[in-house]
Order: C-alpha cells, then structure tokens, then sequence
C-alpha cells in the first residue's frame, strides 16, 4: 500500500507517472584521481559524479547533452578514432549503477544490438567508464519528434500516413526479434533529413521487454505497484499495477495513440485532462473510458480547427470528412480497450493503412451491438444495475397505473350512480380495493419475474445464471419457456410479460419470435380486459405493425382501420394512441401502393399531433415522425424537392429534441443521405451514410436489419 502511495504522491505532484527506471540514488561511485586525459565527471556538491561537457569516455568526446531520463543521460559526442564521426552517447548517471538498473540499461543495449532496421537507431559500439559504469553508442539522428516535424513541415493526412506506416514497420521488426517497445510516443519517433527525404527513426528501448531469449543475465524485476511507460500513450493493459501480461499488441495500441494525435493534433484522452487528474483517476480513464473517433475530434475542436487544419494543409470543413470513415475505423481498432480487438500485429496495422492510400476495402471494421453491451455493463456494473431495477419500476408503475385508472374509472360510476343503497356502494369499493390489490400483486409478479429471469442473466453458471458475458437475446430466450409455466394460471401477468417480450425482441429486429409473444399478450388481454380496453388496443397496435414490418399486407388495412373506428368512437380514448394507430393505417395503405390516401391521412395525423402536443414552439417527437412519414411518401410519389426540403428540416430537429444516437435521428440522416445521393450530391451525401451506419453498428449491431439495409 505504501508503494501505491507513493506513486500516486509522485503523479500529483509532477503530473507523470514514475517508472522503474527512475530509482533513487542510493550511491555515488567515487570519482578517481585525476587521469591524463580530461574526466568525463565532475563533482555536484556532495550528491555524486556527473557527466560533463568536454569530458572523454573512451575515444568519445561529449559535446552537448542530448536528453536525461531516470537512469542515465545521453550526449552528442565525437569520435576522432578509428573513424572521425559524430555519435549519440547513452550512460548510466553515476550513483546510478544498482543491480536493477544495470540490468535493465543492458536489456536496453543487447535489444537495440539486435535490431537491423533503416527505421531504428543503429548501436555502434559499447563498453564501460572508467569509474565502471556501462555505456553504448548509437548512430546520431538529428532530428525532432514526429508531431512537431509533421506540424511543422505542415504535411496533409496523406504524407502523414506516409511517414507513418515505416514506424509500424519498424516496431514489426522489434517484435520478430522478440522486443516490445513499451514507450512508443513522439519523442522517441525522431524524424531526420537524409539525401533531403524524412526518414523517421525509433529510439530509446529503455523499458523494453523481451519475449524470446533473455537479453541479459542480470535478473530485471518490475517492482509492485510500477506502471511502465508514458500515461498518454499507454495501452490499458499496461495500466495495471505490476503488468506482467502485456504482449506486442500493446505497442499496436500505442502507435495508435500516436496516429490519433497525428490526425487530429491531440492525444484521444487529452494530456490537460490527465495532468489535472488524480492517478487513479488517470488509470481508470486508461482502461475504461471511451475516446472519440477522430473525425468526431476535429468536429468538436471548434476554435482551434482552423489551426489544426493549417498545420495539415487541409480547410477546415474538409479536414474532419477526410478522416470519417475507414481512418475513423482503423485507428478506433488499435485502440480497442480489448487486445483481442486491436490488429493482431503492428504489420497488419501497417497494410490496413496501405489499403486506404490506395482506396481498397480496409479489414477494420466498427464493433458489434453485443460488444458494446458487453463493455458497458463491466465498466457500469453499479450503473445498469439501477437502471434496471428502474426499469423494473416502470413496469410495476404502468401495472399500477392501469389499475389507478381502472380505480378511477370505478369511482366516477360510483359518483354517477349516487342514489344506489349504501349497501351497493360498499360493494363497489370493496371491488376496487380488490381489484388495486390484485393489479399490484401484478406488478410483483412482473418485477419478480424479470428480476429472476432476465437480469439475474449475468450470475456465474454455478448461481443459475450464464456468467457476466450474457447477452438480453440469450436472457430473453431462457426465458420465454417459462412464462407459461410461471404465470399459466395468471392470464394478465402472462399476457403483460409477453407483451414486454414481444416488444423487446422486435426492437432487436427479431421480428418472427416478437410477432407470436405480442399475439398471445392479445388474445389474453382480450379476454380479461376487453377489446376496448388500452393495454389491449396498444398490444394489437404493436402486434399488426410487426406483422406489417414482415410484409404481411393481406388484412392490415381492415384491421387497421376497424381498430381506428372503436377509438374514434370511444370519449375516454387516448388521443396519442388514436393517432398512432391512424399512421399505421396510413403505413398500410402506402405499403399497398395507395400513396395519395396515405399521403392525406399522414397529413392529418401531423396537423392533429402538432395541435395537441407540440408546446412553445418545440415539436413533439410524434410530430416529427409524422412529418418524416409525409416526407417519406412524397419522395415515394416522386416529389423529390418537396421531400427534401423535410428531410433538410428533419435531421437537425430531430437531434436536437431526441439526440444524435436515437433511431429515429439516425433514420433522418439516414433519409437525407439518400436525397442528396438521389440528386447527385455525393460530397454531401458520403459523410451523412457514414455517420448513419457507424450510429447504426453502434446503437442497433451490426445484424439487425436496418443496419444490414
């Protein structure tokens, strides 16, 4: 615990993370008599021997210090013999020579010995100072991280890609010879001008692990409670305390990290935001929190987009519909919280981006609806939990209501019936109060059941459930079996569960296993409550548009508008229902063929929904599905300026009154997207499909059939 605490300590304070590198100086090696040739050390006042300027370390002269991490310093050096060059220096800081750092700094040597790669710094030497501490020599690479060099040489998307796809390359390499990086990020992705083309260079393998033969015979532990590697960049896995189960997936992470800050100009969790925050609130993010698609980014960066798009040689407008798209999918893929999700090797990243500059199919693709619930439950276990325990409650309060409504209706008879003997008005209460007992225990019974049945679905197999990757169809199959067997002597709780059956699958676009529940839910509610009866009529509205959804036309009219008549002819109906039930007829009519009929009833509808329900202005959510039904059958009767101009008027109030990822939002840029690809406006339409399908994947999966459509 006190190891924790300390690194926590350490983060807040400097706003890094400690890594194992960066022990305390516990020593200082002892510097010697004064040699012939100048010394590379100097005292610092009581704490130890540092390296100085003009000092030798064998035929090297340091020049200039380059950079200093935890363990050690690197210079630009001189080397006069054999050959006259200039070189990059790397030495441990004198004081600095424990058995775990001497071991690590040989890890690092042996790795960088063993690459041969254009894109990685070359070791050209090694050996030990005269005080005995170990150094090596790399090739000098005279250059700037990679961000600052593309923002600087202002490049567009394209070369960017160009520059990039080597570095994949390069970290490929260092996997094949059993390497992982651990700490890819700019700074240690130097590009430099060779023969006047930028050649990009990895360097600095200082925490980089081996997976094959052991790079040194020194023993490297990671000590409880060490996070490896720079916050911003790091792969979740490597997020938790003592990562020992990291594999090369986690530098395929990181590269994406990278490619996100190169596309967009800022890391996918935002480096302010992770500086401000507590350490464990940085770790969480790490491994749980979800970073926007790029194109979404750019879209979002509002002041700053012009400079972005700058830097990128790109206007503004454009810079964000580049990205949409595949380059959305490719790096949203690397940077999967899931390893099993990203791309199996940092080749494969490489040619997936290969694949784009050419304008081929990439393999990346958006993830599925069941993954997402997936994800969301584990990170939101408390959340969901609630959520649905409150749905729970909105089905015991519908129960409750239907009978305070029945209640209701009771006591206005009772009122109308003043004069009946006492007698007779004690009876008519006592059956209120039976029936309010009864529709309660209804609302049990439900609750029970859903409880039991459907969100117990997550417990391991031992406790009765199928574990906590259980998806809402494998919690809905189990339990529709045992509907009947439960409830088959309590009519009006089947048919209530099944009616929350039936309605559920359907969503899901299981729509042949939804349309046999909702039948059922209404010959029991028939019988118990009556045609009439509200449950009963919304049930039968549910269950004929299922049917009609399937493409079965043969009586949906006649029963379509038989229903419409007993409402129309019922005071006490509900309006909302009455109207629904009066566009499904309008539905029917336009799948038949009958535009203009269809047409005028939709227009009815709209006027009427508008009238009662639109308030200050703001339209009802009806109201605009209604004017998304004219919209519809206008462009079906080939009156295509008609339709777009509310198709236009649609995708915009839609997201602003139900939000950007609710189906019908998605279906109004969905409709838009094919007016302006109707009309040959295909810049404009190409972005709007993509937007549309991407929420599709996500909010629907990609099986259901609107997706699929």
């Amino acid at each position: 615990a006190q190891v924790v605490q300390a690194f926590v300590g350490v983060y807040e304070k400097t706003g890094e993370a400690p890594l194992p590198s960066m022990a305390t100086m516990t020593s200082a090696a002892t510097p010697p008599t004064r040699p012939a040739t100048p010394s590379p050390f100097a005292e610092d006042g009581g704490h130890g021997a540092i390296l100085t300027q003009g000092g030798r370390i064998g035929p090297y002269k340091l020049l200039q210090k380059l950079g200093e991490g935890g363990m050690g310093s690197v210079w630009m050096a001189e080397q006069e013999k054999p050959v006259r060059r200039t070189v990059a220096l790397k030495a441990i800081k004198p004081g600095m020579d424990s058995d775990r750092v001497l071991a690590r700094f040989e890890a690092e040597r042996q790795a960088l010995a063993l690459m041969d790669h254009p894109n990685i710094a070359k070791v050209l030497d090694a050996g030990t100072t005269e005080n005995g501490c170990p150094y090596f020599v790399m090739e000098l690479v005279k250059g700037v991280p990679i961000t600052k060099f593309c923002d600087d040489q202002k490049l567009d998307i394209k070369a960017r890609l160009e520059l990039f796809i080597p570095i994949c390359q390069a970290i490929q390499h260092a996997h094949q010879k059993g390497i992982i990086h651990r700490d890819i990020k700019p700074s240690n992705v130097m590009v430099a001008l060779y023969d006047g083309r930028p050649i990009p260079k990895v360097i600095d393998f200082g925490i980089a692990k081996a997976t094959g033969p052991k790079l040194t015979d020194k023993t490297i532990f990671t000590e409880f409670g060490s996070v490896i590697g720079t916050l911003e960049y790091m792969a979740p896995e490597q997020a938790e305390l003592n990562a020992l189960d990291i594999d090369t997936r986690s530098d395929v992470y990181s590269l994406g990290v990278m490619l996100y800050e190169l596309l967009t100009g800022s890391t996918p969790l935002g480096r302010d935001t992770l500086q401000r925050a507590a350490f464990a609130e940085v770790i969480r993010r790490i491994k749980e929190e979800e970073p926007p698609r790029p194109s979404t980014r750019l879209s979002d960066s509002k002041d700053s987009l012009p400079g972005i798009s700058a830097q990128r040689k790109t206007e503004p407008a454009k810079l964000p519909q580049s990205i949409r798209g595949d380059l959305d999918w490719i790096v949203m893929k690397a940077l999967a919280k899931e390893r099993d999700r990203r791309y199996e090797t940092c080749n494969n990243f490489a040619i997936d981006l290969m694949h784009f500059l050419q304008n081929e199919p990439v393999t990346a693709r958006p993830p599925s609806t069941v993954y997402l619930v997936q994800k969301f439950v584990r990170r939101h276990r408390t959340v969901v939990a609630t959520a649905a325990a409150s749905v729970m409650l909105l089905i015991g309060a519908t129960i409750f209501s239907a009978a305070m409504y029945s209640q209701m209706k009771a006591a206005k008879g009772v009122a109308e019936t003043a004069q009946l003997a006492e007698a007779e008005q004690k009876k008519a209460a006592e059956k209120e109060r039976d029936s309010a007992k009864e529709a309660n225990a209804e609302s049990i019974a439900v609750q029970t059941f859903f409880e039991d049945n459907v969100l117990k679905a997550v417990r391991a197999p031992n406790e009765g459930g199928l574990g906590h990757d259980a998806t809402v169809r494998a919690a809905i199959d189990r339990a529709i079996p045992l509907v009947s067997e439960k409830f088959g002597k309590l009519p009006r709780v089947e048919a209530r569960v099944r009616a929350i059956l039936g309605n559920n699958l359907s969503l899901l676009g299981e729509l042949e296993r939804a349309e046999p529940q909702l039948e059922r839910a209404l010959k029991l509610y028939e019988a118990e409550r009556g045609p009439q009866d509200d449950f009963t009529v919304k049930v039968r509205n549910n269950w004929l548009t299922c049917k009609n959804t399937r493409g079965k036309l043969d009586l949906q009219i006649k029963d379509f508008d038989e229903q419409l008549k007993k409402l129309q002819a019922n005071p006490n109906a509900d309006p909302r229902l009455m109207l629904a039930v009066k566009s499904n007829l309008a539905d029917a009519y336009s799948e038949a063929g009958q535009l203009d009929r269809a047409l005028v009833i939709f227009r009815e509808v709209h006027d009427e929904l508008k009238k009662r329900f639109d308030k200050d202005g703001k339209p009802d959510k009806d109201t605009l599905a209604a004017a998304n039904n004219i919209a519809t059958t206008l462009f079906r009767k080939g009156q295509i300026d008609n339709a777009l101009q509310l198709f236009e008027m649609l995708a915009p109030a839609r997201q602003q009154v139900l939000g950007p990822e609710d189906r019908d939002t998605i279906t109004s840029v969905s409709n838009l997207a094919s007016m302006y690809g109707r009309i040959g406006k295909l810049d404009a339409a190409m972005p709007l499909f993509e937007d549309a399908l991407w929420l599709r994947v996500k909010v629907l999966g990609m099986d259901h059939p609107h997706t699929v459509f």
